[in-house]
């Protein structure tokens, strides 16, 4: 009996605006399609000259279309340093959540929900954040792509923003339509920011202005309102 992704994509859904933001902040210091240099030993991946601390997460298989964990790939092991985020997601995050995916060894990415970037990069979005990596990174080596979580300070998602914020939901609720009010909410959660919850409204206070979000009946993005300093 196929077991269901529910819990997972659900959680794929609701980071949709975080996960955006970490590749926003890494590609913002290094040009997405320039050179890299990955050590996996040491767990750095030098990207466009910039260096950053990775771990591997996991690989995507595009012949089984699959998704492997770093701790159960022969090739890496749970004993590799390369493999701690996996077995603390495996080990703490899965149990947690419900995600039993993180708990197998390996499992099918058929219903994983694509938030636009692919179903391999969903599960690296919200593991990734998980372990509290700024983002992650996908290297593609043929016959499949290996996912790092982005470890490294320098990539740490800058403060939420009433200038930002409406155009990252908007993304978002393009991306995975009908999860707006849990995007805001998660948005507003890994922020640290206390949002005002009326259901069909959410009101967002930021230290530079706030933002109020409809929500429609169907669960899309209504209309948002923004009052910034710079507008007052």
């Amino acid at each position: 009996m196929r077991r269901s992704h529910d819990r997972l994509n659900e959680a794929v859904s609701a980071y949709a605006a975080v996960a955006q933001e970490g590749r926003d902040r890494l590609f913002s210091i290094a040009e997405r399609t320039a050179p890299y240099e990955l050590n996996l030993d040491d767990g750095v991946l030098v990207l466009d000259g910039h260096r950053f601390s990775v771990a591997l997460l996991g690989s995507l298989s595009r012949a089984s279309h699959t998704w492997l964990w770093a701790w159960a790939n022969p090739a890496i092991g749970p004993e590799h340093p390369a493999s701690r985020a996996s077995l603390r997601l495996r080990d703490e995050v899965g149990p947690v959540r419900g995600w039993w995916e993180l708990e197998d060894d390996a499992f099918p990415l058929d219903e994983i929900v694509d938030a636009g970037y692919g179903p391999g990069a969903s599960v690296a979005s919200v593991t990734s954040v998980a372990v509290g990596a700024g983002t992650y990174f996908g290297v593609d080596y043929g016959d499949g792509i290996a996912y790092l979580a982005v470890t490294d300070p320098s990539v740490r998602r800058p403060p939420a923003s009433a200038l930002t914020l409406p155009g990252r939901l908007r993304a978002a609720a393009a991306a995975v339509p009908g999860h707006a009010h849990a995007q805001v909410m998660t948005y507003a959660a890994e922020h640290g920011v206390a949002a005002d919850d009326h259901g069909r409204s959410v009101v967002v206070p930021l230290d530079d202005g706030v933002v109020v979000l409809e929500i429609n009946a169907d669960g899309t993005l209504g209309q948002i309102h923004a009052a910034t300093e710079q507008s007052r």
